[in-house]
């Protein structure tokens, strides 16, 4: 059985989610909460939180067996802004922003066998 989580309109850029969550795929979701709190970077937080509220879809038995099945953080939309520069220009700049898309899975007991079909 698995679960998902779309958390969207994050204010960090997708590049500095990646750099975190790449490390976490296919790790005990439990046991991930107490590695996330002790990263200094501020997307960890904001991924324990993602996990924290996907974990709270499984019942209580099954959540020491969720494990991370897949992490994606897509670019979101870009506010695009303009600042007052040298010689009365305007320079721009960008505030990015980041979709987070988690998945849990709990294996199921029967998952290694085969069935009548195929």
């Amino acid at each position: 059985m698995e679960k998902s989580v779309d958390i969207k309109y994050l204010r960090i850029s997708a590049k500095k989610l990646r750099t975190i969550m790449d490390v976490y795929k296919g790790k005990r979701a439990v046991a991930l909460m107490g590695s996330l709190a002790l990263q200094p970077q501020r997307g960890a937080n904001i991924i324990a939180k993602a996990i924290k509220s996907c974990l709270v879809l499984f019942k209580d038995t099954e959540r020491e067996a969720a494990r991370i099945r897949n992490v994606a953080a897509d670019q979101g939309p870009v506010f695009k802004r303009w600042r007052a520069g040298s010689r009365g220009m305007a320079k721009k700049y960008s505030k990015k922003t980041a979709h987070l898309h988690i998945t849990l899975e709990v294996p199921t007991s029967g998952a290694g066998k085969p069935t009548k079909n195929g």
